[in-house]
């Protein structure tokens, strides 16, 4: 994976933002967490379309949780 800007890992999921901003991720998705609107594991990388979380200030990965702090000052999760 190449433009990479930052990585966040938790357990057993990892996101990556890359510069242009996007967001791609792999990983266990216990509780949905990846944000893809079901429970599958993704064993490979996956772009994230959650357009909420491209408005993201801050990214957090837990152990069964995501949170994000939005430009908004809001919190996702």
């Amino acid at each position: 994976m190449t433009n990479v800007k930052e990585i966040h890992t938790g357990y057993g999921s990892t996101i990556a933002i890359l510069n242009d901003g996007s967001l791609k991720l792999f990983g266990r998705n216990i509780g949905e967490i990846l944000a893809l609107e079901d429970y599958s594991d993704r064993l490979s990388l996956v772009n994230i379309t959650n357009t909420t979380l491209k408005n993201r200030k801050l990214l957090f990965l837990g152990h069964h949780h995501a949170l994000a702090l939005l430009n908004d000052r809001t919190v996702w999760g």
